[in-house]
């Protein structure tokens, strides 16, 4: 048992137990446990000797129980069960761009056998900032993410001269280190191995209280608690409990990736894995625990946080550039029963001058819950074609629900996917049967070859009748109302498990979280074109998400527009995210923050919560707040649950009403600048929204701050999240601070200050630091983007302390693909240096912006009285009190220009 437990080796997850038995059921002469190890009837009575084995068969069972429950439950105090495995790295072979060998297996054993005895090892120097430590079994294909998700080669260009890594190892007993080349710093240091059939283990040091980052998805705050915790990965359809560190609190998706930050220096960490996993941190190590695949570990060395993930996103995939539309407002809730009411809706937004792009519907439209039907009373084709239509004409969008599963209905979708064989299977090869809101379903296999072919052709038919414009993708994680499949047996029971060491992908020895994989989900044991539901699972939303993208690039010609819960690293390529079924609190308003942080950090910089909250009543005063909170969003929804109050903007009273214009219209006002940062990220890769350590690495204050963020690298938001306040207490890091919407300076310090802030209801307050240019539009009298960008520009120049500033503004045919690609946008670069704005066109390919004018110019820290001010020696009109000046310009968008002003 001891064996079994541990594999000769000692574990926190196991203990050892010495039994005896009592002298009253063994004979006299019994002086060992003889009868608890062999059942040989010793010179003892039938009874006693019947007694004393069936004593001995109990304990064994409950052994037994108590080891398997041990050897796959979650324990925060368990950080490795390495139990003397050692490897040896032989053969080695070395170069400019890589260190080989093979690993050979010499001594002890994990802790559920079948070890691999030999693998082979390659550190590949990807980059001079990325470095490849692959570790995997040559003899026998393993799964692997494919490289139509995530491609290794992406981002690998090779080094030139030296990197900013090292790479050390012991070949024997083999361990190895990555460090940083101009400190020596070790950034990741191997202290446990395992390498079996269905349990791999890593184990790195970490320096104490370390500041670690991401590994999501889960509802935590932005700095993850290290205090001996554990933290499953794997998509799993359970709302969104808040994670505690005691494992299974996963939701919808799986990111193992990622941030350290360290002595004002940042790192990441991606292990390019698919497979359910725990990763386990204390305060001086982070382990993670896989049950299948390889080790396929990547480092970014930044050193800057943005640069860490403008290099990790290299690899991933930038994110695509969502269509301007996608950007304004949008207005959701499960509980529209009928076309009409939804129109109600979008009217009501009009009638109280409440910008609105985009109307949505939940379930309620489907006929019986069937994906790509409309139900023919309550949404009857005629009466839904007439209803976008009025959105249309009104320069608003249409998007609606679509779930993974396909009703086991007799109609055109499930037919048809059946004739083509695209169903997942289950482990006897027949279509495998969930269970979702139409009852009985099937799931579209998206690794199969076809299965996007069928999915672009169902989308095709539907939008013939119902044209709308994006599309909402639930349920994918994927999610099934029977654990499994609903006509299988569940073998969830232990002795239903096969022999130690046997792949049993329906048990596997280890369970990240504690629990069974198949609850509320497929079967692990479900087959798909490539590979097992066991190693497909965390894919399926990235997959389908794919899909629908390429039918809209392909089919529909227009950019996509896709809001999906699950996701998997990648799938910022394609769609967005929201961060799922959130409660009307204050503590999920305070955590959304911490939500969109992460997945900016994923690649999904388009991202939002459910504002006002998804479950349970809101009330005016927190939804006020969460409008004002939201309407900072990179994707910002109003969002509710059929069982709760309506929370519409205009449906909870006067003051949520003008708190709700009021941040709108703001919003209306950024789109410009919020655009850009789009862009900017879709090139390069980076972050929309910031934490503050990404903008001030060198100051420790800012490693836990997660109640702020930035948007972009300009403006610094600080929310009232507590219930009742009217003031908010925030962090000025060192800089020269103004009030976003005063000019008033509010910080400029060489050192980072605590201040109280005043904040009545309808406040937010928000800062722009000294250096930026923020490209803006009038949003007086916006209903729509549409109506926002016919406006003329406007500046926001905020000067730093020696008088310069810089900033730019792209702008393209928001619904065109691949603008970037075609150089067809417009891209201008602001800069202030020495009283003088100089704007310089950098791209002139969107000849829109030709009949564009910029109208005033605001400028934040003059310091002196302006006397007179010019464009090619013409006079520019302007009024200034105290350090802000106006300049009021009439610049054509597309030509370059100087505004001159002197004292």
């Amino acid at each position: 048992i001891n064996a079994e437990c541990m594999g000769g080796h000692t574990n926190p997850d196991c203990v050892c137990v010495c039994l005896c038995l009592s002298a009253s059921i063994m004979t006299p002469d019994d002086d060992s446990l003889t009868p608890f190890l062999a059942l040989e009837p010793r010179k003892r009575s039938p009874r006693k000797w019947a007694l004393s084995a069936l004593a001995s068969l109990l304990v064994v069972a409950a052994i037994f129980m108590f080891v398997r429950h041990s050897t796959s439950h979650v324990s925060s105090t368990s950080l490795s069960a390495n139990g003397g495995v050692q490897y040896a790295l032989t053969n080695v072979e070395t170069s400019d761009s890589f260190i080989r060998g093979v690993l050979v297996l010499q001594s002890g054993a994990g802790p559920y056998g079948n070890d691999l005895s030999n693998l082979k090892f390659e550190a590949l120097f990807d980059s001079n900032d990325r470095l490849r430590v692959h570790i995997y079994d040559p003899s026998n294909q393993r799964w692997e993410v494919p490289a139509s998700i995530v491609d290794a080669e992406n981002g690998a260009t090779g080094v030139q001269g030296e990197p900013a890594y090292k790479l050390t190892y012991t070949a024997s007993p083999f361990s190895f280190s990555v460090l940083r080349r101009d400190t020596n710093e070790v950034i990741f240091q191997s202290i446990s191995f395992i390498f079996e059939n269905q349990y791999l283990e890593l184990t790195t040091a970490l320096p104490a209280n370390p500041n670690i980052y991401g590994l999501g998805e889960r509802v935590h705050p932005l700095r993850m608690d290290t205090n001996n915790k554990v933290y499953t990965l794997f998509a799993k359809d359970q709302g969104t409990p808040y994670d505690d560190g005691t494992g299974g609190k996963n939701i919808y998706a799986s990111h193992p990736f990622y941030m350290e930050m360290r002595n004002g220096k940042a790192h990441g960490v991606f292990m390019l894995n698919s497979h359910a996993m725990d990763v386990y941190l204390s305060p001086t190590s982070l382990t993670y625990k896989m049950i299948g695949g390889v080790m396929d570990l990547f480092f970014f060395m930044g050193p800057q946080p943005e640069t860490v993930i403008r290099q990790y996103h290299s690899l991933i995939g930038q994110p695509f550039l969502p269509p301007y539309w996608g950007l304004g407002f949008h207005q959701c809730r499960w509980g529209y029963k009928t076309v009409e009411q939804t129109q109600a809706v979008a009217d009501n937004y009009r009638k109280n001058n409440l910008p609105l792009d985009t109307m949505w519907n939940d379930i309620d439209y489907m006929d019986r819950y069937q994906d790509f039907t409309s139900d023919e009373t309550a949404f009857a084709v005629p009466k839904m074609q007439k209803f976008i239509q009025n959105l249309k004409s009104n320069g608003q969008h249409y998007i609606m629900i679509v779930d993974a599963g396909i009703a086991k209905m007799d109609y055109f979708a499930f037919n048809e996917g059946v004739k083509r064989d695209i169903f997942l299977k289950n482990a006897q090869g027949e279509n495998l049967v969930g269970k979702v809101w139409p009852g009985y379903a099937m799931y579209p296999d998206f690794m199969h070859p076809d299965a996007a072919t069928y999915w672009s052709d169902m989308f095709t038919i539907f939008q013939q009748w119902i044209p709308f414009d994006g599309v909402w993708l639930d349920m994918n994680e994927v999610s099934n109302f029977c654990d499994g499949a609903c006509t299988e047996v569940q073998a969830s029971s232990s002795a239903l498990r096969v022999a130690k060491g046997v792949f049993d992908p329906e048990h596997p020895p280890y369970l990240p979280g504690g629990q069974d994989l198949n609850i509320k989900t497929a079967s692990m044991s479900a087959k798909h074109y490539s590979g097992l539901e066991y190693d497909v699972h965390n894919l399926f939303g990235f997959l389908e998400t794919k899909a629908t993208a390429d039918f809209m690039h392909n089919v529909m010609k227009k950019r996509s527009m896709i809001i999906s819960r699950s996701t998997f690293p990648g799938h910022g390529r394609n769609g967005g995210h929201w961060l799922g079924d959130n409660t009307a609190t204050w503590d999920d308003l305070h955590l959304s923050i911490s939500g969109v942080l992460n997945f900016q950090m994923f690649g999904i910089p388009l991202v939002g919560a459910d504002i006002c909250g998804f479950a349970h009543d809101t009330t005016p005063e927190l939804c006020a707040r969460w409008m004002a909170l939201g309407s900072l969003y990179p994707f910002s929804r109003n969002h509710n649950d059929d069982q709760s109050i309506p929370q519409e903007p205009y449906a909870l009273g006067d003051m949520v009403l003008t708190v709700s214009k009021k941040f709108l219209q703001l919003r209306y006002s950024l789109l410009p600048f919020m655009y850009t940062q789009f862009y900017q990220v879709h090139v390069n890769g980076g972050t929309v929204w910031q934490p503050l350590f990404f903008e001030f690495p060198s100051d420790p204050a800012v490693v836990g701050i997660d109640r702020q963020f930035m948007i972009g690298h300009s403006l610094l938001a600080t929310p009232v999240l507590t219930q009742g306040a009217t003031s908010v207490r925030g962090y000025l890091p060192a800089g020269l601070w103004y009030d976003f919407f005063s000019g008033q300076v509010v910080g400029s310090t060489t050192a980072g200050q605590w201040v109280d802030l005043q904040a009545p209801i309808d406040t937010l307050p928000l800062h722009i630091l000294g250096g930026s240019i923020i490209p803006r539009q009038d949003p007086m009298g916006v209903l729509t983007t549409r109506d926002a960008r016919t406006k003329p520009f406007q500046l926001l120049v905020a000067l730093c302390s020696a008088g310069n500033a810089a900033g730019s503004l792209f702008a393209d045919d928001e619904d065109v693909v691949g603008t970037v690609q075609q150089r067809a946008y417009f891209e201008v670069q602001y800069t202030v240096k020495e009283n003088t704005l100089s704007a310089v066109v950098i791209n002139n390919g969107y000849d829109v912006m030709s009949s564009r004018s910029l109208n005033t110019i605001t400028v934040y820290g003059v310091n002196g009285h302006v006397q007179s001010a010019a464009i090619a020696g013409t006079a520019v009109a302007f009024k200034q009190s105290g350090n802000v000046v106006v300049f009021f310009v009439s610049a054509v968008m597309n030509q370059d220009f100087e505004l001159s002003w002197s004292f």
